[in-house]
Order: structure tokens, then C-alpha cells, then sequence
């Protein structure tokens, strides 16, 4: 059921797509986010039917699993627990599983972009979105946000055998932020900048008073 209006000063706990799908069209000025990177972290959250075409009894595939917290890691926070790559339906391109998980980035792009479609509809014709969107290293567990293999020693980090349709090397990154950007840009959203986080150490010349590498 959708809300005629927007709730005011209440916090919306619930499946994101779901959510989102209560809220009035061009109702919300400004979204901010930061979804789950692909294939980095197991946030131990319950998996959750993607792509259900609503016609189907679903008889899952096997489901293929890893333990989480594995490798890397000190023994104060490498924390052992199950995760999961999830399961597609004999019958249909059903998946079930939890996004930042998907066994390839096509679909891992796909989810998001699905529930941005919903952030689109709600957000007005004056509004703006902002994504917080990291990279990872090809059949590696490690992020490539700031260029280097950031996700050692990370609870619950992951080291997940990528499945990729085209031959991408080992510890090649696999240009998710760019991927994600144009299907945004297909689907008819205005990419306006794109912002670098830079958490580089930086030395300071007193000479010059300028920041350097």
C-alpha cells in the first residue's frame, strides 16, 4: 500500500525496495546511500527473492557457500561465519540471496539499478541522489576504493570466488563504480560529478604550505 504522504520525523526500518515502494511519487528531495560493495562483506542479513516474476513454485538451484571472516583478518576480529552466494531457480532468472553477494557483478549492477528505479519515482524533479559506491579486486575479497586492498582485517570480510562471464584477471579491478554509473546514465538519470574519496595519508610542504603525496 503507498502512503498518500510523506512521514515526517519517523525512521523507516525495513527492505529498501520495499520501503520505497510505500513512499508517493516526487515526494523526497535528497537520498543518500552507501549499499553493500560487491562481494566484500557478509553482513549475516536474511536473503531475500530478486527478480520473482510472481508465475513461478520455486525449486532452488544449490546454493553456494563460503565462510566469512577467513582470510585476513587479527584474531580479535576474524570472526568465522557462513555466507552465501545464493541460489537461482531451475525455471526462471529468479535469485535468492542478499545484495553485494550476487555470484557475478551483472547482477549485483542490476539489483541496485532495480531499486534505484523506486528512488527515482519517489525523488521530486528537483532532487538529488547521492551513491557512495566502492571497487573490488577480482577473485580477491579486497576493496579498491582508495587503490589498494583495503578489506584485510575487516569482521566478516570475504574472499569470494567471482563468477564473471569474460575472462577479467586475478586481482583485476572490476570497475563497479563506472559499471553502475552507466546503467544509471541508460536508464535516463543525469550523472552530474563523480566524486572521489581520498583517504591517502598526506605529508605537508612548509615550503609551499601544500598538501603532496
Amino acid at each position: 500500500m503507498r502512503l498518500a504522504e510523506l512521514p515526517e520525523n519517523r525512521i523507516l526500518l525495513g527492505n529498501v525496495y520495499e520501503v520505497l515502494q510505500t513512499l508517493p511519487s516526487d515526494s523526497v528531495d535528497c537520498m543518500i546511500t552507501s549499499p553493500p560493495y560487491f562481494g566484500l562483506r557478509a553482513y549475516g542479513t536474511s536473503p531475500v527473492i530478486w527478480d520473482d516474476n510472481g508465475k513461478c513454485e520455486h525449486e532452488w538451484g544449490k546454493e553456494k557457500k563460503f565462510i566469512a571472516g577467513v582470510d585476513g583478518g587479527t584474531t580479535r576480529d576474524s570472526i568465522k561465519q557462513e555466507g552465501s552466494n545464493g541460489a537461482f531457480f531451475n525455471k526462471c532468472n529468479a535469485w535468492k540471496g542478499v545484495i553485494g553477494l550476487e555470484p557475478f557483478p551483472e547482477l549485483y549492477i542490476k539489483h541496485l539499478c532495480d531499486i534505484m528505479d523506486e528512488v527515482k519515482r519517489v525523488l521530486k524533479p528537483t532532487g538529488s541522489c547521492w551513491v557512495n559506491l566502492g571497487d573490488t579486486y577480482s577473485q580477491t575479497g579486497y576493496g579498491g576504493a582508495t587503490g589498494n586492498f583495503q578489506n584485510k582485517g575487516v569482521p566478516g570480510a570475504i574472499k569470494p570466488k567471482v563468477n564473471i562471464k569474460y575472462d577479467v584477471p586475478s586481482k583485476c579491478l572490476l570497475q563497479i563504480p563506472s559499471r553502475f554509473a552507466l546503467e544509471m546514465c541508460n536508464s535516463k538519470w543525469i550523472l552530474r560529478d563523480d566524486l572521489t574519496d581520498d583517504e591517502r595519508n598526506y605529508v605537508i610542504n612548509e615550503l609551499l604550505k601544500r598538501k603532496i603525496i
